[in-house]
């Protein structure tokens, strides 16, 4: 099922786009499940998550940040504190690391 996003009046519709797996994304986010959000909230590094973010824990930040400078990498500091990698994908992993 392949949707688009079209602008309409003052409003833009959102469709999704479903691939072989069954995950819904929109053209560059993945959209999590609710088990893989359920998988998420377990994990003691991330306050909260929705379809589209994740909302990691102060302390998780600063040690992030720590790690990275110190020459770790993103994809290291991740999977060492309890994420999948290819749950996440490296884009956002990439962009959380910018912040």
């Amino acid at each position: 099922m392949k949707k688009s996003v079209r602008f309409i009046g003052i409003f833009y519709r959102l469709d999704f786009q479903k691939k072989k797996d069954g995950e819904e994304t929109t053209r560059s986010k993945r959209l999590f499940s609710s088990k893989q959000m359920e998988q998420l909230q377990k994990n003691p590094n991330v306050l909260k998550v929705s379809e589209r973010t994740i909302t990691y824990a102060d302390a998780f930040k600063s040690q992030f940040i720590d790690e990275y400078v110190a020459g770790k990498t993103p994809r290291q500091i991740f999977e060492e504190y309890g994420f999948e990698v290819e749950m996440l994908g490296m884009k956002r992993i990439e962009q959380t690391s910018s912040r």
